[in-house]
């Protein structure tokens, strides 16, 4: 999707440019639609390509990142319920029959 976003907004600057341009220049308003519509083309072809090679540059960027800083979820997970699992120091837990009941310190 963005590559098609960067090849239309480069077709649209091309085209808006070569119809200002024809306008300065008093072309008939004949050549200034080809031109623009030739300049237009041009310019969505060439905006593919440029979309195309930064999309393929910042996947690759990515993958290298996530192969220099892994992350584990395993890891994550064990880290998180460790922290869940750790009684909360301002408080005792005494145990009388079957019921536990937590009173402050």
């Amino acid at each position: 999707m963005p590559v098609r976003i960067i090849a239309t907004s480069f077709a649209f600057i091309a085209f808006t440019i070569a119809m200002i341009c024809g306008l300065a220049a008093q072309n008939p308003g004949s050549t200034i639609i080809s031109r623009a519509l030739v300049a237009m083309m041009v310019c969505y072809a060439l905006g593919l390509g440029i979309g195309i090679l930064g999309k393929r540059t910042v996947e690759e960027h990515v993958e290298e990142y996530k192969k220099k800083y892994p992350v584990h979820p395993e890891e994550d997970e064990h880290q998180e319920g460790e922290a869940v699992s750790e009684a909360d120091p301002s408080t005792e837990s005494t145990e009388s029959g079957d019921a536990t009941t937590v009173e402050a310190a």
